[in-house]
């Protein structure tokens, strides 16, 4: 039997950013990364290991002042990496993803990446 969902305490500077509508407009969703359990599926998919599956939430808004991309995103534990930090691929998956929005809003360009190279300085904590 699966734990319950924990609840996800939102940052202070999330009520600042809901409570003005027109300089920070949402991007129109809280992203969760889709649960592909089937393992018949996950099979088809290509997956190999352990999905993130709904571990990662983006709550994104673009500012239009500043011409920005701002939010929070959310790792829950089914996120966690080694020596209790939040798993590398998890990061890079997150930052593909506000970089795309970014691209998106600033430039009004769709795009796939096509190539991510990410080097780690620190593990980031998971807590």
């Amino acid at each position: 039997m699966e734990a319950p969902e924990e609840r996800i305490q939102e940052p202070a500077f999330m009520e600042k950013i809901r409570a003005d509508p027109k300089r920070y407009e949402s991007t129109g969703t809280v992203m969760e990364l889709p649960l592909f359990s089937d393992p018949d599926i996950r099979k088809a998919m290509g997956y190999k290991g352990k999905s993130f599956s709904r571990s990662i939430v983006h709550d994104l808004f673009w500012d239009n002042q500043e011409q920005m991309l701002v939010g929070s995103v959310y790792f829950n534990n089914g996120c966690e990496g080694p020596m209790g930090s939040v798993h590398g691929g998890a990061l890079a998956t997150s930052l593909d993803s506000c970089l795309g929005w970014t691209t998106v809003r600033a430039l009004g360009l769709g795009h796939v990446t096509l190539n991510l190279n990410v080097n780690y300085r620190k593990f980031m904590k998971y807590s």
